[in-house]
């Protein structure tokens, strides 16, 4: 089960060896593992399992439309009640790529309307850099066209 692998790695006498153990486990979701394992770590009652669901989101795609609702709702409750702040730059982080992944720009827009006044500053400070862009790209963009104006400038 995939805590008791966190579990396992976090726990390794040899700290050179947690990064590469990481990796490793990271690698496999890139690979296609299964995708309930990161709802898995996103329920846990432990901290920094729910970090480490937030952090392999931002690496990986989901494809299962049912299962990414059902992700995006579990992040939006971390984003909003977590009380690590760590927790909920993650979840915001992979909200962005979800949508973005998506290609879901007004759906991306509403969430960084909603954080724009989020008390965490680094969610603030990004929702209101995209809502900015967002504002000033020429509406006559494509998807590709407005993702590149976003992160070209």
């Amino acid at each position: 089960m995939i805590i008791e692998e966190l579990l396992k790695i976090n726990n390794h006498p040899n700290e050179d060896e947690i990064g590469k153990l990481e990796n490793n486990l990271y690698s496999e979701f890139r690979g296609g593992r299964d995708r309930n394992d990161i709802l898995i770590l996103l329920n846990s009652d432990i901290d920094y399992m729910r970090y480490y669901g937030c952090d392999i989101l931002n690496e990986t795609r989901i494809n299962n439309i049912y299962l990414v609702k059902t992700i995006m709702d579990k992040l939006y409750n971390i984003l909003k009640n977590d009380v690590n702040d760590i927790n909920r730059i993650r979840a915001y982080h992979a909200l962005y790529g979800i949508y973005l992944d998506n290609e879901d720009i007004m759906g991306l827009n509403l969430l960084c309307e909603e954080m724009k006044n989020n008390e965490e500053i680094m969610i603030k400070k990004s929702a209101i850099k995209f809502i900015e862009k967002y504002n000033s790209a020429p509406k006559n963009y494509n998807f590709q066209e407005f993702k590149e104006y976003l992160f070209n400038q």
